[in-house]
């Protein structure tokens, strides 16, 4: 191409095999990223760790007295939200180029506004700076809740049968968002018109380009690892259920098929079964001991030590029972030390994936985020006798809304290893009525918010 480019970001490519980014940035300085297929340069951006960037971001918007109710805003209030704000840039520089560049040239754009006489012209021009920052994690944001829908369960899907996906979800997504433009490019390499050089406008038109050549080709596709819940492109065409990354220094292909083994225990009718009765109990320990001894005459008589004895019985049937040693029966009638339990176990199942309240939410808006939607609350389950006011955590609602469904490292990994029959609604543990209401509530202030702003830019 003749002459330098215009500040922007350029994706170059033939076939659509692979692609490479070209930078320009405000000096028409030009950077030029290694090759890579447009499956990888995806994967690696919805991989990639911007919290710490989003977190001081966020607290500057949410904390600087230039973003407080005003009457008149001083320009001294707005040079310090700038002298914090445009550093803050520098975490992602080689973090994400494109997006270092994307963010720098808005920010740019934001700065030179003209002043419009608004007695609140300095804090809307800070607003669209911040903006302007919050655009990878933003933008990162739509992608995860694009290939949740799309590439998340799809394993065995056909390319074609998850582009029909995306397009069922949000019709027309790519040619809408954004009218494909490239220049073709001659050169001694290739045939007259074989190289294309896209222009798109930013961070979220440079993924639909890449999505849709994508989409183009069968060889290379996308995958969520289910032991670390990271996306992936598998080596082969085979279905492919663990990545090549590793966790904590252990690698998912050696980690993951132990968890998964661990998950279909817990998944295990007799199993469930256990782990009520093991619940069950250590509350019948907790009202016993907390009793006052008058109290304790009309009580099951069952203390901590009878507890910790049973519980040791009740891990090694456990165990037993995993390695085929004893039938489900003769586990539960061992560890049914009351025999009050059935000893034909229910069986404990997650709902399908795709008729979740976070797989629905994400269909019903592309910019669903879990951290604005899902945190703490107080509730009161007046289903209960003398019910008492407890403390709903913003994951205990994020993993109801996945139906009990998460990485394996995140459930089998840690410590203390997740509960799947507290996690999974099922007829015990509901979504609280109030989470529904809470999403209605907040998407509908987040949509007026977004129709405010986009006319007091226009």
């Amino acid at each position: 191409m003749e002459g330098k480019r215009k500040p922007g970001i350029y994706l170059v490519t033939d076939t659509g095999a692979e692609i490479e980014l070209i930078l320009a940035d405000a000096d028409r300085q030009e950077t030029l990223l290694s090759k890579r297929t447009p499956a990888e340069d995806l994967v690696a951006f919805v991989n990639r760790d911007f919290s710490e960037y989003q977190r001081k971001v966020n607290a500057l918007w949410e904390t600087h007295p230039l973003f407080e109710p005003h009457n008149d805003v001083l320009l001294s209030e707005y040079l310090d939200f700038i002298a914090k704000a445009l550093p803050l840039t520098e975490m992602i520089r080689e973090l994400d180029p494109a997006a270092y560049l994307d963010v720098t040239l808005q920010a740019a754009q934001a700065q030179a506004m003209e002043d419009n006489g608004d007695p609140l012209f300095l804090s809307r021009k800070g607003a669209a700076i911040g903006q302007a920052l919050s655009t990878p994690f933003r933008i990162q944001n739509r992608l995860r809740n694009l290939f949740e829908i799309v590439f998340a369960y799809s394993e065995r899907d056909t390319q074609q049968e998850r582009f029909q996906t995306l397009e069922q979800t949000w019709p027309g997504i790519i040619d809408r968002d954004y009218a494909v433009r490239f220049i073709p490019q001659q050169d001694s390499k290739s045939p007259v018109g074989t190289k294309r050089e896209y222009h798109p406008d930013g961070l979220y038109e440079l993924y639909l380009v890449e999505l849709s050549l994508y989409f183009q080709q069968s060889k290379k596709r996308i995958a969520r690892c289910e032991n670390c819940w990271r996306y992936f492109v598998p080596r082969t065409t085979a279905e492919t259920r663990y990545c090549d990354g590793e966790v904590n220094g252990v690698p998912c292909k050696k980690a993951g098929p132990n968890n998964k083994r661990k998950l279909e225990a817990d998944l295990d009718p007799a199993v469930d079964t256990y782990n009520h009765l093991r619940r069950s109990l250590s509350e019948c320990v907790k009202r016993y001991e907390d009793a006052a001894p008058w109290e304790r005459e009309n009580m099951v008589q069952f203390d901590g030590q009878q507890y910790n004895a049973w519980i040791v019985m009740a891990q090694e049937m456990k165990k037993r029972y995993l390695a085929d040693e004893i039938t489900a029966e003769e586990f539960l009638s061992a560890i049914d030390v009351f025999d009050e339990i059935p000893h034909e176990a229910r069986k404990l199942e997650r709902p399908d994936p795709k008729k979740t309240l976070w797989h629905q939410s994400i269909m019903q808006d592309i910019d669903f985020d879990p951290a604005r939607e899902f945190s703490d609350m107080d509730f009161l389950d007046t289903r209960q006798e003398n019910a008492q006011w407890t403390i709903i955590t913003s994951e205990q609602r994020r993993r109801w809304a996945r139906g009990g469904y998460d990485g394996l490292h995140a459930l089998y990994g840690g410590d203390t290893p997740v509960d799947l029959s507290e996690s999974i609604h099922d007829d015990t543990v509901s979504i609280p009525e109030e989470d529904q209401e809470i999403i209605r509530i907040l998407r509908n202030a987040v949509q007026d918010y977004r129709e405010t702003w986009d006319k007091d830019q226009s």
